[in-house]
């Protein structure tokens, strides 16, 4: 029982409420192994749709309450940070913080699991549901993509928080809550899923921009992809690659599906299929790779080479040709 009240207590100055023109949402601080494990990066990582790029230029602010210390607001004015990462297809932001805010507080900093989570695998989530702190247990259901599927319990004000494994380090940011329809036997039943994204889908996106940032400037990091000029497209379009998603088929899906406006505007802009490929090979255009089923830059060459093996002829050399544009096209 001591030793969990001690953990519990080094868990409170981990987490924080974050507080952004009113809407809330859960956050940590996390060191992350960028550039090396020996000079890490620490900072605040949170959901992206309530600390998002609008809310992060330089002349803005938002308030946070660590879980340690509820009775005081802090201020994070954005001038005065460092690396500020955010994406919205994985929907995810880090802010570098200040050594000034750091010494401080002194908040206590998370680390990420060096392996991803198991089927099954027992996670637990410290969290701010409806703007109480609290914690919940629960599982790892599934593993798809970037996204962990899992049971535990959550609700408004949840997203952004850590999932932790045994070791209480972090596996996944909680993200959001979704529901579909099943059909067990001939009867139909609404199933629950919680959706989390894997932290080192996370750190791999952060890492791509971090190690170009030189060469890029800090600003794509916190900005969604740019849109393309004709030009630009026109390239593509002489390479085989297009966008899925035209202007007409973009309005019907406002009008029929679940996505909103915004998401469907971004589709537009970021989704492109083969134009050749006998499979329905699809491209998503984010602001530090091109994704089909995985980056097609990644840090695996066991990745890479299951990549590979499920692609030939025009198909080899237009990923051939994507991972050597770099960051060109983003």
């Amino acid at each position: 029982m001591i030793q969990f009240k001690k953990l519990f207590k080094e868990i409170n100055r981990s987490i924080c409420l974050i507080n952004v023109d009113n809407s809330y949402c859960t956050g940590f601080f996390i060191e992350i192994p960028i550039p090396s494990k020996r000079n890490p990066l620490h900072g605040l990582m949170t959901f992206n749709c309530v600390l998002n790029e609008k809310r992060l230029k330089s002349d803005k602010s938002f308030t946070i309450v660590m879980a340690c210390k509820e009775d005081e607001k802090i201020e994070i004015k954005m001038k005065n940070q460092g690396f500020v990462f955010i994406s919205d297809l994985i929907e995810i932001t880090f802010i570098e913080l200040s050594h000034e805010i750091i010494e401080k507080y002194k908040p206590s900093f998370l680390r990420p699991s060096k392996k991803n989570a198991s089927n099954n695998e027992s996670i637990l989530i410290f969290q701010y549901p409806n703007l109480e702190y609290s914690f919940a247990h629960g599982t790892i259901q599934s593993s798809h993509g970037f996204n962990y599927y899992h049971d535990v319990m959550t609700s408004n004000g949840s997203s952004g928080s850590p999932l932790l494994n045994e070791n209480l380090e972090v596996v996944g940011v909680h993200k959001s809550r979704s529901t579909y329809l099943s059909r067990l036997g001939n009867e139909k039943e609404n199933m629950d899923v919680k959706i989390a994204v894997k932290i080192s889908e996370i750190i791999y996106a952060i890492k791509v921009l971090y190690n170009n940032r030189n060469l890029e400037g800090l600003k794509r990091a916190k900005k969604s992809p740019k849109k393309l000029s004709e030009i630009q497209l026109k390239e593509l379009s002489d390479h085989g690659i297009e966008l899925k998603l035209k202007s007409k088929e973009i309005e019907t899906l406002n009008n029929e599906s679940g996505y909103n406006n915004k998401q469907l505007k971004m589709l537009g802009q970021t989704l492109f299929y083969c134009t050749f490929s006998q499979k329905e090979l699809l491209f998503y255009r984010t602001n530090y790779a091109w994704l089909n089923w995985t980056p097609l830059i990644s840090n695996s060459e066991k990745l890479d080479q299951n990549i590979m093996s499920q692609i030939n002829g025009r198909e080899y050399a237009l990923i051939t040709w994507l991972k050597l544009t770099e960051l060109m096209y983003l």
